[in-house]
């Protein structure tokens, strides 16, 4: 009888991920990934040109799957689209869409939205491409891992250059972003990416651990040297839940050596990367000649507080809006807009804190607490499926890349509670792919415990399917493509609007910027920026239509009340000049420029009362000279009582004793107290009154000492008297003060010397005063010095 071959094992069957089946998803998903190494295109912000490469991809891989993948596409479409992470997501996504009809401003909340959409998209088709394809989870953590690689040695090579050329380490650090916005923006992404790296060096053979732990010790350093503390936060983290789970299979599995070898092929990289970089930034800190805001990981770990952070005004502000706004919230994308008035005593001049650095406080405050919870819910749904494939004993091959996206997740999680990982493209194609995987590893958990998986697609759905990314790629298309225009626009007008005497003409800027969006990256309107070039052209009514148009698009940012009173200003209409001038200083009263600009039309108004309230409210919120300076100007022109000012100004220089402006201002309130003595002391001197005139000027020069016009005066008084000893000793004082705008003191110090009968010194001094052009000193020289 002949022997039944066996049936091959699914091992067998399945194919490798570099077969020609495998290899165009493997293409299609690195194409995605490599997002971050997509230049800015001579915008003002990369992540502009890199929105629309994710949708050239979406194209890509859309044409795909409608064509030669279409049968995969058939066959997965129904398990994707009918499982509960993908509906929370999709109810996330019809939510923070509705919230468009009440936003604050309806076209940023759409230009947001359209990034929402992209990732969306992302989380499908990446979806759709892994299905059934596991296998493709090592290739592709291969690639992540060889981007972390190159990245940390980018990111030491720029690290080294700046310290050996000399740059402080502050400055070196603060530069170090490779092709990210950022250095947190590149620490999130690399500390992601480690989440995979660890999955690689965990799936590899023995032979292979070695170089794939001397990646990590690179990474290690690297991240140290980029220095942001939420990505040590992420990497701690990781490093914690590899331990705790390595270790419950360990246990489970009874396999110790196994287990101890796992985890130390984890903790080994990790703390040789962490002593070497802490002596790498040791070093480079004990070359630098100041103190420096950075340090080695341990001590900035320590800085880790709410306080120190930055984020309490931010989390503080949020929490509170989304307690008076429940249900609707700011409209999806509008938190930016909302946080406004929350920053008006925190944020110096016109910057916006634009995020709550919290994606699960900021996605509840635009889209109202069911938005929030949705959004929560996702993480919520996502753990607790990787929970129950790492506790469960029967997983077997699904342990290890279950931990690899776990560690991922956790990455992205630790990101979006400290950062704003929504707004970053890199990091949104990582938050699809791990959600996109992390289904699928729950497909084939319930294989595994013989639970059924929807896998068949209808035409109807497919079509659907085709119809929704169609329309939903075009929408998200339209606004990356127009926010990348505007980017091309402002990576030059965004700076030279800011000018007080901006070089471009408004036509050239009309041109270069479309209307959509309708905020640049400093979320100024764009009407605004518009308006401000029509009033560089002197077209103030034409400014003033443009300004009344783009008032509501970011309210209460005050950059427009500004720029409207300087048109009213400018068309002589001196009381609406006054009004906005005053919205503008009320909305943000940090700003310089609308504290200064109000203290101006309070002084012409001559209104002391509103100018002492103002300058109550500025010297609180920023102790800065120009606060005390603008109002001492101020004052000083209404007649205000000297005493006032001169308290005022004694208050200031306490505060600032080196602010050359105060310093200034000092010697000027001296002069105006000493004047009615000078002027006594003058009038004796006339009169040759010389003792009388020198009591004067002693009074004069006990109320402004640091005036050597006094000395000179009163040694010249003590001359007339022949009283050359005193005379000289008070012509050294004025010469001393290094303060002379002449020769006088020497001139006369040298007649005084020789008429004492010092010669000698006085012919020397004599010669000095020559040497300084001062005219009769060369004639006394040759009558009295013999040359």
């Amino acid at each position: 009888m002949k022997k039944e071959k066996p049936l091959p094992s699914k091992k067998q069957t399945e194919p490798a991920w570099y077969h020609i089946d495998q290899l165009p998803a493997l293409i299609l998903i690195i194409l995605y990934s490599i997002v971050d190494y997509i230049p800015n295109f001579k915008g003002a912000d990369v992540m502009g040109a890199q929105w629309v490469y994710l949708c050239g991809v979406h194209i890509l891989s859309g044409l795909y799957l409608l064509s030669f993948g279409r049968r995969q596409a058939q066959e997965q479409l129904s398990a994707i689209t009918g499982n509960m992470l993908t509906l929370v997501l999709l109810a996330f996504l019809v939510i923070a869409g509705i919230s468009m009809s009440w936003a604050i401003n309806r076209v940023e909340s759409m230009v947001v939205y359209s990034r929402l959409l992209t990732t969306v998209l992302i989380f499908f088709q990446v979806g759709i491409l892994l299905g059934g394809r596991l296998n493709l989870l090592k290739p592709l953590s291969v690639v992540f891992a060889g981007m972390v690689l190159f990245q940390s040695l980018e990111v030491i090579q720029q690290f080294y250059t700046g310290i050996n050329d000399g740059t402080p380490l502050d400055t070196v650090i603060s530069n170090i972003k490779v092709n990210t916005g950022n250095k947190n923006i590149l620490a999130a992404s690399l500390a992601i990416k480690f989440s995979f790296s660890l999955y690689v060096l965990l799936a590899s053979p023995r032979w292979a651990k070695l170089p794939m732990s001397i990646l990590l010790i690179i990474f290690i350093v690297a991240i140290a040297m980029v220095n942001a503390r939420s990505s040590f936060v992420s990497i701690a983290a990781q490093v914690f839940l590899a331990i705790v789970f390595l270790s419950i299979a360990m246990i489970r599995e009874k396999n110790w050596k196994q287990g101890i070898e796992s985890i130390g092929w984890v903790v080994v990289p990790v703390v040789i990367g962490f002593f070497l970089s802490t002596w790498i930034l040791q070093s480079a800190i004990e070359m630098q000649d100041k103190p420096t805001g950075y340090s080695t990981i341990t001590e900035r770990a320590k800085t880790i507080t709410f306080e120190t952070s930055g984020r309490n005004n931010l989390w503080l502000g949020v929490i509170d809006y989304i307690k008076k706004h429940p249900v609707f919230g700011a409209g999806y994308g509008n938190w930016k807009l909302a946080s406004i008035p929350y920053e008006r005593e925190h944020i110096d001049e016109l910057f916006v804190a634009y995020h709550s650095h919290n994606d699960f406080l900021e996605m509840t405050a635009d889209t109202g607490w069911t938005g929030g919870l949705l959004y929560i819910s996702l993480f919520a749904i996502a753990s607790f499926w990787l929970l129950r494939i790492l506790l469960d004993k029967n997983s077997g091959k699904l342990f290890k890349p279950a931990l690899g996206i776990t560690l991922g997740l956790a990455s992205y999680f630790t990101d979006a509670m400290f950062n704003f990982p929504a707004e970053r493209p890199i990091m949104q194609f990582f938050l699809a792919f791990v959600l996109a995987a992390i289904l699928q590893l729950h497909f084939e958990h319930r294989k595994i415990l013989n639970r059924q998986v929807a896998n068949n697609t209808s035409a109807t759905l497919l079509s659907s399917y085709g119809t929704c990314f169609a329309l939903a790629l075009a929408f998200a298309g339209f606004f990356n493509i127009k926010v990348y225009q505007s980017m091309r626009g402002q990576y030059y007008i965004n700076q030279d609007m800011l000018k007080n005497e901006p070089s471009l003409e408004f036509d050239q800027v009309n041109q270069d910027l479309p209307s959509i969006p309708n905020l640049n990256a400093f979320c100024f309107p764009i009407k605004l920026i518009k308006a401000r070039y029509l009033m560089k052209a002197k077209r103030f009514p034409e400014a003033l239509e443009w300004l009344e148009k783009s008032r509501n698009e970011a309210p209460k940012l005050s950059i427009n009340e500004f720029f409207t009173a300087q048109c009213y200003l400018a068309l002589n209409n001196k009381d609406s000049a006054f009004y906005y001038a005053t919205k503008a200083f009320e909305y943000r009263p940090r700003v310089r420029n609308n504290y200064i600009f109000l203290n101006q039309l309070l002084k012409e108004r001559k209104d002391s009362m509103q100018l002492e309230k103002n300058f109550a409210i500025a010297r609180k919120l920023r102790k800065e000279p120009w606060i005390w300076g603008s109002f001492l100007s101020s004052i000083s022109g209404i007649g205000v009582n000297q005493k006032r000012y001169k308290d005022v100004l004694d208050s200031a220089i306490k505060l600032f004793p080196e602010d050359n402006e105060l310093k200034s201002r000092v010697q000027s309130q001296a002069a105006v107290t000493v004047r009615p003595y000078f002027d006594i002391a003058r009038e004796y001197f006339a009169k040759r009154d010389f003792k009388k005139a020198i009591t004067s000027f002693k009074q004069a020069q006990l109320l402004n000492p640091a005036d050597y016009s006094f000395d000179e005066n009163i040694g010249l008084c003590y001359y007339e008297l022949k009283d050359f000893r005193s005379a000289i000793t008070y012509f050294d004082k004025a010469i001393a003060s290094g303060k002379a705008r002449d020769a006088k003191s020497f001139f006369f110090k040298g007649i005084c010397q020789i008429n004492s009968g010092k010669k000698e010194e006085g012919c020397s001094t004599l010669r000095e005063a020559a040497s300084r052009n001062y005219p009769g000193a060369s004639d006394l020289i040759k009558s009295n010095c013999g040359n």
